[in-house]
């Protein structure tokens, strides 16, 4: 697997995006508040292309809208993407804690950027896969019911075709791998897919599935058994590879038509 940068990834994004416009569709799961650790940002921002973003969370969802509100190709669903349409109950940690400047976990040396807290985009169907379950960020998630769809219900709904060229991002802290395992590949074949799955994550040393190193004892490290377990991973690369894609890895895996590598160049 090769690695890639931000720089390649947003350079390869923005040269799908100017051979044919019109054609263009991104698709964000989990897109949280559009601009926290978000790569498409800039890409959004500047060229206001057709873009789905979903997020299920209402107050973050509400920061979306409003972080994007001179664009007027978006269509925000405040709904989350399950295997199956229903209700489904989720965990996060509300904005006005961050506003507030309440929590400080690993931000201690930073008081500055407490308002724009890592934390804030942790919302997961999961409340121990990520790092919600460290006891120091546990105590101040909330948990709310929202409304599912699947991806398919999505891409019928926004008239999403397979001769469009589409951009795939999910980041849906846990729930990727099982996404991906829903979506038609082999049909709606986008040009670029990027998700968390990864198996080797840091988690902080209070995090319940933590496990010290064999040899290096309890530092934080890289480490497999986090949100994705190698199996998972391995899985999701050969959903792509038999459908012609190349793997990339920038801590995302980011899956690439393989006819789309020259613009990489």
């Amino acid at each position: 697997m090769r690695n890639i940068n931000e720089t390649q990834i947003s350079k390869i994004i923005q040269k799908i995006y100017d051979t044919n416009p019109e054609k263009f569709v991104l698709i964000q799961i989990g897109a949280n508040d559009g601009w926290m650790c978000d790569r498409m940002n800039s890409f959004v921002l500047a060229n206001d292309p057709k873009a789905i973003l979903v997020e299920p969370i209402p107050c973050y969802f509400e920061v979306l809208k409003t972080n994007y509100k001179n664009n007027k190709n978006i269509t925000f669903i405040n709904k989350a993407i399950d295997s199956e349409a229903g209700q489904r109950e989720m965990f996060y940690i509300e904005e006005k804690k961050f506003q507030n400047e309440q929590i400080k976990f690993r931000m201690e040396n930073t008081p500055g950027l407490l308002k724009e807290h890592w934390a804030r985009g942790l919302g997961s169907f999961y409340n121990d896969k990520n790092n919600l379950g460290c006891p120091e960020l546990k105590k101040f998630s909330s948990s709310v019911i929202v409304e599912t769809l699947t991806f398919e219900n999505l891409l019928q709904q926004n008239n999403v075709t397979s001769d469009m060229n589409i951009v795939v991002q999910t980041d849906c802290e846990g729930h990727d791998f099982e996404l991906l395992k829903t979506f038609n590949v082999e049909k709606f074949c986008p040009v670029v897919y990027i998700s968390e799955i990864y198996h080797l994550v840091r988690y902080p040393l209070s995090h319940p599935k933590y496990r010290p190193h064999p040899t290096r004892g309890y530092v934080e490290h890289r480490q497999p058994g986090g949100m994705y377990t190698k199996e998972e991973e391995d899985e999701a690369i050969s959903i792509f590879c038999k459908n012609d894609y190349s793997i990339y890895r920038s801590n995302d895996m980011v899956a690439i038509k393989n006819n789309l590598g020259k613009f990489l160049k």
